[in-house]
């Protein structure tokens, strides 16, 4: 009989190893200890920033953490909500590699990471900052009006205290450069305010409720001339290119009253508005090189220019606006860049210099519209919409002019809206202020 030869152990084990494991289901490799980069990138959708992150399968994936902060997220710590940071998003899915965040717009700056738990400890991703590319500051504006051919923007802010500061803010250095109490501005429907160069200096020429007109140097503030008015004065528009101002009064006899800004004396005879003179009128030009002029009250219109020779009316033209019932637009006047089309009011309507109905912007019944902006090749007009669900909610829509069609639409929340206008950039920023802190503002880049 023969002897069979022992067979080493170690074969023996081996042997059974390949039995064992070659009837079992493979199992994915856990390289968690392995070189595990997380790269985050984001994009800024409206008021949300959509955060995407790139995904590894790993058998001992637990969870993903979003984790956004007011300031920089230091490197090595563990996600949580402190006072400076809060876990925006978490998932115990490992496919999903996208969140949307939405962050209130007068955050200056929010700061992001996002984090992956293996095994209870937590791989970390590269850190990003996002910024809105506005502005914010404190205070409650009542009046907004962007400079033509600088990065100033004039407002009168109120403060917790309600005292009205003409203040003069840098959108481009977001600061704010110099502030000045107005006292006596209660009524931002009954303020006259226009941009002037005089003298080789930029001036603000502004009428107060308290009958005050006060000529202002730009961006310091400095008051270079004051004058008693005789009458509530509405609006100031001064011409470009000559020494006359046109004034809106309370008054019967000089309801429009052109006078010499070098000493605001009357120049030429005033107009009478039998019908209107106690409205709040405003005006803009049609053409500033002949003193073409359009004035605006809640149910007419009257345009005309002025001799300067012998002062009197040319070609004055008087019609009643269809939609009556509509304060006019209490700064200044959307129009266009080539001032053939402009919109009065709120109630959307574009009329052309022969001040006839050329379109109606396509409004939302279920909101506010606060103001208009033409764009500078006139080929759309921004609609800034206001509405108040669970929280105030401020559409900026942007309209095919003359289609009259609606081609995009950005949304932001918690917002409330004051005022959109370009810049000499042309850019088109919105000014609007925090619904639940109304003496905080915000100044910001529309991108549609």
């Amino acid at each position: 009989m023969k002897r069979l030869h022992a067979i080493p152990a170690t074969i023996v084990l081996l042997l059974l190893s390949i039995a064992y494991f070659s009837c079992r289901k493979s199992i994915p490799l856990d390289d968690s200890d392995q070189a595990f980069p997380l790269q985050l990138d984001y994009n800024i959708q409206n008021d949300s920033i959509v955060l995407n992150w790139n995904g590894k399968a790993v058998t001992s994936f637990q969870r993903s953490i979003v984790l956004r902060s007011s300031q920089p997220i230091p490197t090595g710590i563990v996600p949580q909500t402190t006072t400076q940071s809060q876990i925006a998003f978490t998932s115990n899915d490992n496919a999903v590699t996208r969140a949307a965040d939405f962050v209130p717009v007068f955050q200056d700056k929010v700061y992001y990471k996002v984090y992956v738990q293996l095994d209870g400890r937590f791989i970390e991703s590269n850190q990003i900052e996002v910024s809105f590319g506005g502005f914010s500051g404190e205070g409650r504006p009542e009046i907004v009006l962007f400079h033509p051919d600088s990065n100033w923007v004039v407002t009168i802010l109120y403060s917790s205290s309600n005292l009205p500061q003409l203040t003069v803010i840098d959108y481009a250095t977001m600061k704010v450069l110099k502030q000045l109490p107005i006292p006596d501005v209660f009524d931002a429907n009954t303020v006259g305010l226009a941009f002037k160069r005089y003298q080789n200096q930029e001036n603000l020429l502004m009428a107060t409720n308290g009958q005050r007109f006060l000529r202002i140097q730009l961006p310091n503030l400095t008051i270079l001339e004051e004058k008693s008015l005789p009458f509530q004065t509405w609006s100031i528009l001064a011409s470009p290119n000559s020494d006359f101002l046109f004034f809106t009064h309370y008054d019967y006899y000089s309801a429009v009253a052109v006078r010499k800004l070098s000493d605001i004396t009357v120049a030429f005879k005033s107009f009478e508005r039998p019908n209107s003179y106690y409205n709040p009128r405003k005006l803009t030009f049609l053409n500033p090189d002949n003193l073409a002029a359009v004035e605006v009250s809640y149910y007419e219109m009257n345009r005309f220019s002025i001799n300067t020779t012998t002062g009197n009316l040319v070609g004055s033209y008087n019609k009643t606006i269809p939609l009556q019932g509509y304060t006019p637009f209490p700064v200044d006047m959307p129009m266009s860049a080539d001032r053939q089309y402009f919109i009065p009011n709120v109630s959307g309507q574009v009329f052309n210099a022969n001040l006839e109905v050329v379109g109606t912007v396509p409004l939302n019944p279920q909101v506010s519209s606060i103001d208009f902006r033409f764009s500078p090749d006139g080929k759309f007009i921004y609609v800034l919409e206001q509405f108040f669900t669970n929280t105030a909610v401020t559409n900026v829509r942007k309209i095919a002019f003359p289609e009259m069609t609606e081609v995009a639409k950005t949304t932001y929340n918690d917002v409330v809206a004051k005022r959109i206008a370009y810049g000499k950039d042309n850019v088109l920023r919105l000014f609007c202020t925090n619904v639940f802190d109304p003496i905080r503002y915000t100044i910001l880049p529309v991108n549609l």
